[in-house]
């Protein structure tokens, strides 16, 4: 048995963090988010992956080399084709029935045996999974056991189950003969895989279980609770803990981190290589530091990820995002909940876009500085390489590299009677 990881998209709705190359280079636990899912995959039989990249490069050798156990080739797709487009480029390396699945699937050992089971009386294998607003994603039309139609984002009350897919998929070589004779364009690998289902037995795996999904930035958080929910504690004999800091629950502490007195880190967190935190911060609910950060003196951060490299000076983070090499000056603040208590949304490129989320903070790309005394609105992103002035609230999205404050107006009153 194969699999085969798509990693070479552009991950243009994981905007603001472009610069990394496609989404599953995001780090997760000082590791890109594609190494865990080698990991889940070296938790089943399979031995030989086949990854489909945009450029290899001394990265996919630094990958190859975590997994020696595993047989990996790096295939290119210089551009974004679709999905289709990415397969036909492995397909001389395939042999057999083979797992299709995106990079970002860290969970995907949890449904490996069900799946392989339900192959036994089928030409092949969906994963789905029950859901409630259903007419976003591709949905499955069953007549019993098999699938007999797929049919993309139906329009509202047309839907025929409520059954939508996940994006790991268990297909027949002969799949691939039928996309060869597929059209090209964006979506030849959904028109094939249609057609395919109609002269042969598909059936569907259930799942109850929570699944990670990775289109947009606020996403992540669906990969790292699923990690972190799955951690052994552990403090590196390298570290620095203060004998007043405190430890508790699930929580990894990684070489050369430094825990200052009275910090207090309440887990599941993850605090990496080299990471600073400063006298009486609170690091709680499902944080993600990763390596070379530093987090100032009475700094509060909830439910966050940090990219290596980036340094707060003190302020209240929560259920945000924040990019490399980024700096916070002292009194950062991030509004993280409406003040109705609803859902949040967020604009982007393509329109306002629903989260499904009561609480999010801001989504902050690499390199980006912000003054002291700045305030974000929930749901703002922040591009790239921006500068964010001083005493500043920040209202709604700003561009990459662009420079972003309030006008203050400044008032003198001389001879003022008292």
């Amino acid at each position: 048995m194969q699999a085969v990881l798509l990693a070479a998209g552009q991950s243009s709705r994981f905007y603001p963090f472009k610069s990394l190359g496609h989404k599953s280079y995001f780090l997760l636990l000082d590791k890109p988010i594609i190494f865990h899912t080698l990991r889940s995959i070296q938790q089943t039989d399979i031995k030989e992956v086949l990854i489909v990249v945009q450029k290899k490069d001394e990265f996919c050798d630094y990958l190859s080399s975590l997994f020696p156990s595993l047989s990996i080739q790096f295939i290119e797709q210089p551009t974004a084709e679709g999905m289709g487009d990415a397969l036909l480029r492995v397909s001389e390396y395939i042999k057999n029935d083979f797992f299709l699945l995106h990079a970002h699937h860290v969970d995907f050992d949890q449904f490996y045996s069900e799946m392989i089971l339900a192959k036994n009386s089928a030409d092949g294998v969906f994963l789905a999974k029950r859901t409630q607003n259903i007419s976003r994603y591709g949905v499955l039309k069953l007549e019993g056991e098999r699938v007999v139609e797929i049919i993309e984002k139906p329009a509202k009350g047309s839907e025929p189950s409520n059954l939508r897919l996940i994006g790991i998929y268990l297909l027949p070589l002969s799949f691939l003969h039928i996309l060869k004779n597929t059209p090209l364009e964006h979506y030849n690998f959904e028109s094939a895989l249609s057609n395919f289902v109609k002269k042969n037995i598909f059936h569907v795996t259930i799942t109850n279980k929570e699944v990670v999904t990775l289109k947009y930035p606020w996403d992540i958080f669906s990969v790292s609770h699923f990690l972190l929910d799955r951690i052994n504690p552990y403090v590196s004999h390298t570290a620095n803990v203060a004998q007043t800091a405190i430890i508790k629950g699930n929580v990894i502490v990684e070489d050369g981190a430094t825990i200052s007195e009275g910090a207090k880190i309440k887990g599941p967190c993850f605090i990496g290589k080299n990471v600073f935190i400063g006298d009486n911060s609170l690091i709680r609910n499902y944080t993600v530091i990763n390596e070379n950060c530093v987090i100032g003196a009475n700094t509060e951060i909830r439910n966050s990820i940090f990219q290596s490299g980036t340094k707060i000076h003190s302020g209240f983070v929560g259920d945000s995002v924040i990019g490399k090499n980024v700096s916070l000056a002292a009194g950062f603040y991030t509004a993280n909940k409406k003040l109705n208590r609803g859902e949040i949304t967020v604009k982007t490129a393509k329109g306002e876009e629903r989260t499904g989320l009561r609480s999010l903070g801001v989504c902050i790309g690499d390199n980006v500085r912000v003054g002291i005394r700045v305030t974000t609105m929930p749901g703002t992103i922040i591009g790239e390489d921006a500068i964010i002035g001083p005493s500043t609230t920040v209202m709604k999205n700003v561009p990459e590299s662009t420079r972003y404050y309030t006008v203050f107006q400044e008032i003198i009153e001389k001879n003022v009677t008292k």
